[in-house]
């Protein structure tokens, strides 16, 4: 999860180059089922933007949604105090 925490560090960094005063943009993570690498990434996402007071928001989608999130995406994320 490490190396996802990188990642997603750089891209709001780079996000925070870009956005002196924009309205709020929703930022859309796509995966599969919608159950567990869209949603760990938008919270991390949110999380990140938040700290650093950008203008963006994330939600998770996916282009088979399931119902129900996955329980492994949902302990990790509670684990590491992400909010979702």
């Amino acid at each position: 999860m490490n190396l996802f925490k990188y990642i997603l560090s750089i891209a709001v960094l780079l996000i925070t180059v870009s956005c002196a005063a924009q309205k709020k943009t929703t930022v859309v993570f796509v995966c599969e089922h919608g159950a567990a690498r869209s949603v760990i990434a938008a919270a991390y996402f949110n999380r990140l933007a938040a700290e650093r007071h950008l203008p963006y928001h994330a939600i998770a989608r996916g282009t088979s949604a399931q119902e129900n999130l996955s329980v492994a995406a949902v302990k990790g994320l509670e684990s590491d105090g992400i909010p979702f």
